[in-house]
C-alpha cells in the first residue's frame, strides 16, 4: 500500500476521533491499529462492490424485463379465460406456486421477525445517509 494512502486513512481516522496518534520524529504510532484495519477493509469492500455495480444494474434490468413480460402474458391469459378458454396454464400455475411458497415462508416468520428486519433495514439506510452527509461536509 502506498504511503500516501496510508497517511490519508490515518488522517481520516484521526479527524473522526477514532484514533490517537503520537509523533516521534518521522514515525507516527497509532494507538488503534484495529481502526485502521477496519477502514482499509471497508475501502476494499467498497471497491469490490463498485466493480459489481454494472452487473447489478444489468441483472435488475433483466428481472424487470422478465416481470414485465410476465405481466403482459398474464393479461393475455386473463383475456383468454374471460373469452371462455381453459384456466389451467403452466406458466401462471408455476408463478402461483412460487408466490404461495414465498407467502408461506413470510407467514412462517411471523410479524415480529418481519418488523425486526424492516427496522434493521431502516437503520442501515439511516446510517448510510448519515455517512454520505458526513462525507459531503468534508
Amino acid at each position: 500500500m502506498a504511503k500516501s494512502t496510508l497517511s490519508h486513512h490515518l488522517r481520516v481516522l484521526r479527524d473522526a476521533g477514532i484514533t490517537r496518534t503520537r509523533q516521534e520524529g518521522t514515525r507516527c504510532f497509532v494507538a488503534a491499529a484495529l481502526s485502521l484495519a477496519v477502514a482499509l477493509a471497508r475501502a476494499a469492500v467498497v471497491a469490490r462492490l463498485r466493480r459489481l455495480l454494472p452487473h447489478v444494474s444489468r441483472a435488475s434490468g433483466a428481472l424487470l424485463t422478465l416481470a414485465g413480460l410476465y405481466v403482459l402474458y398474464y393479461g393475455w391469459y386473463e383475456l383468454r379465460v374471460f373469452a371462455g378458454a381453459d384456466a389451467d396454464d403452466p406458466i401462471v400455475g408455476a408463478a402461483t406456486a412460487v408466490q404461495a411458497t414465498i407467502a408461506g415462508w413470510v407467514g412462517g416468520l411471523g410479524p415480529g421477525w418481519i418488523a425486526a428486519v424492516l427496522i434493521l433495514l431502516a437503520l442501515a439506510a439511516l446510517a448510510v445517509r448519515t455517512a454520505r452527509r458526513g462525507d459531503r461536509a468534508r
